[in-house]
């Protein structure tokens, strides 16, 4: 093989190639570290701390009454009372026996039917009481709200604060005592 001129192999023993010494370390200069200033640490201030975590704990107050408890709340009414939100009841009312009650919302009102014993002639009364609660659960309850020794219908609409009283007048009931 040809090699150019002046070509040496590099062998460690060849004479003319000086060996290589590994260099020696660098050494710096000393710093002065109180010449040099240091950023102060940033930390919060326990009040902006408080403010932050009361407006985070707002947030989660406000998602949980918005979407987690409409939610919970709609699929237990509907393992309770089906798509139709029917509520039905058995209630002794003084009407010759043990009344039979369904109460629902229908194309926005509240409908409380009240159907007598098959011995009674099957009388049946429909209360056609108020409007626009699509989806709602309807819940009677038994109360003698104006003491004439008769008890009269609470009617009671899930997430509605006013009751609505049918008066029982001895043989039915009526919006009106």
């Amino acid at each position: 093989m040809l090699q150019p001129q002046g070509y040496v192999k590099d062998l460690p023993h060849n004479p003319r190639i000086p060996r290589r010494s590994t260099p020696e370390p660098v050494t710096h200069p000393p710093v002065d570290t109180e010449d040099l200033v240091s950023e102060p640490e940033r930390r919060l201030s326990p009040k902006t701390l408080g403010i932050c975590g009361a407006v985070v704990m707002l947030i989660l107050f406000w998602l949980g009454n918005s979407y987690v408890v409409p939610t919970i709340t709609g699929i237990s009414d509907n393992f309770q009372y089906g798509q139709a939100r029917i509520s039905s009841f058995d209630f002794n009312v003084g009407h010759g026996g043990t009344s039979h009650f369904i109460a629902q919302v229908y194309r926005g009102h509240v409908v409380v039917i009240e159907f007598d014993q098959p011995d009674s002639k099957g009388t049946s009364y429909a209360f056609n009481i108020d409007h626009s609660y699509d989806g709602r659960v309807v819940s009677i309850s038994l109360e003698d709200v104006n003491h004439d020794g008769k008890v009269d219908l609470v009617v009671g609409v899930e997430g509605d604060q006013i009751a609505m009283i049918l008066y029982n007048t001895g043989k039915a009931f009526a919006v009106n005592p």
